[in-house]
């Protein structure tokens, strides 16, 4: 019988690598996952015995409510499921021994007005986590913004997701591609990117030897569109969009040639892309209003650069980044964010 059981949204490759994560180093007897939610791809984990996809915790299967019941500790790692949250509300007994890690979407989400149905499933949502033994979050300051949604429990914490690379600060002293340089705005397609905002920032440059890179592979199609619509405006064919999704080796040697990563994203997502980038020295705007900011350069003691600063600052120094500055945020990456932290996080969960 599973000591803890993880109920994951989705089969992203977020949750994937933290379910592979946990399992070698908590060990598979003590750990059993769940996969709920419409981002579920039961291929992903056919061949994993200790986890399987519930398609409704409306009516989950026995087996599934009797290993709920009978462990010691249910971690949720994203509460976006409708099913999974009327059944804790139908089972609130087992909200005393259940930690929920929140996904910056989960309250960023709110903001602003909400429709009926929205505002229907934020109240079930905020009643069961209330209740609930302990709340994480995946970047220390989120769990301020948190407690402008939510009625939180007083035990509350921060765990990492473990983006661990085999990246040396060599990797970050490797010379950037000048001819043309690249810059890539933005991870997905998802409007609070504000790629239009961010791509007209870098319109004082379209005369440069410069390449846009977009990564636009998931996301509402129509902001896509209206991304694409907009790159090719101002920057004609030195904006070249990203469909389709690159496999996780060819995209860091993708990431290795970037110079300037612009990432104007209101709220914490990302986290991967910024890791990958700080490791390879390649130079960071974001938002300094934000807990990612907070997060890497107070957290992790990395240097990035404000992105509102874009729109008064010269070709020559937008792209400048000396060795020095590359090699002291590898370093910093390194040190801090390590499997042992990503462990000692986790572990304070299941206590």
């Amino acid at each position: 019988m599973a000591d803890v059981v993880f109920i994951l949204d989705g089969t992203g490759e977020h949750h994937l690598l933290l379910m592979r994560f946990l399992k070698k180093y908590l060990g598979e007897e003590r750990c059993r996952f769940f996969f709920c939610g419409v981002s579920c791809n039961p291929s992903k984990i056919a061949e994993d015995e200790n986890a399987e996809v519930v398609p409704s915790f409306l009516k989950p299967p026995t087996k599934v409510s009797h290993l709920l019941a009978a462990c010691r500790r249910i971690v949720v790692v994203g509460l976006f499921d409708p099913g999974l949250v009327a059944y804790l509300n139908m089972h609130r007994g087992l909200l005393g021994k259940t930690a929920v890690a929140f996904h910056g979407g989960e309250f960023y989400g709110m903001r602003g007005k909400m429709s009926w149905k929205m505002h229907v499933f934020h109240c079930a949502k905020r009643l069961i986590v209330s209740k609930m033994k302990a709340c994480y979050t995946f970047t220390p300051d989120d769990y301020i913004f948190a407690k402008d949604y939510f009625l939180l429990p007083k035990e509350h914490g921060y765990v990492e997701l473990p983006w661990h690379f085999d990246i040396g600060p060599e990797r970050a002293l490797l010379e950037k591609p000048h001819d043309p340089a690249i810059i890539m705005v933005g991870h997905n397609a998802h409007p609070e990117g504000h790629h239009q905002e961010i791509l007209e920032s870098l319109a004082r440059y379209k005369d440069e030897n410069i390449r846009i890179l977009a990564p636009l592979s998931y996301g509402p199609k129509e902001n896509r569109e209206d991304v694409i619509a907009c790159g090719k405006r101002i920057f004609g064919d030195k904006f070249d969009p990203l469909l389709t999704w690159i496999e996780p080796e060819k995209y860091q040697r993708l990431l290795q040639s970037v110079s300037v990563f612009a990432m104007g994203i209101d709220r914490q997502a990302g986290t991967f892309n910024l890791n990958l980038m700080l490791r390879l020295g390649c130079k960071v705007y974001a938002r300094t209003d934000t807990s990612l900011w907070s997060y890497f350069t107070g957290y992790c003691a990395c240097a990035l650069f404000d992105i509102d600063s874009i729109s008064r600052t010269s070709f020559d120094d937008f792209v400048s980044f000396s060795q020095e500055d590359r090699r002291l945020n590898s370093e910093s990456m390194s040190r801090t964010l390590t499997p042992d932290q990503c462990l000692k996080s986790w572990e304070a969960v299941l206590d």
